[in-house]
């Protein structure tokens, strides 16, 4: 699939919330982009009041962001993170 394809497909499922089909989706934007709609689908499921899905994404994005030092992002993703307690 050419990588226009790809691009499109990754914003249109962004544009539509499908966070998860958005990070699976190779487009050109990598693994920088996969790493943010992941970020996006651990957000979603933890308001929708999912118990399980919001940490398998936050884990994904988090993974990304402590290998390439984005700080920022990784705290962001940490907070998404359940808290033992």
């Amino acid at each position: 699939m050419p990588d226009d394809d790809r691009w499109k497909q990754a914003f249109f499922a962004v544009s539509e919330r499908r966070y998860v089909d958005a990070a699976g989706i190779r487009a050109g934007g990598g693994p920088a982009l996969a790493a943010q709609a992941r970020a996006l689908a651990a957000d979603q499921a933890r308001r929708q009041g999912d118990s399980a899905e919001p940490a398998r994404q936050a884990r994904l994005a988090l993974g990304f962001y402590v290998q390439v030092g984005a700080t920022h992002y990784a705290e962001q993703a940490s907070a998404l993170l359940p808290t033992a307690g």
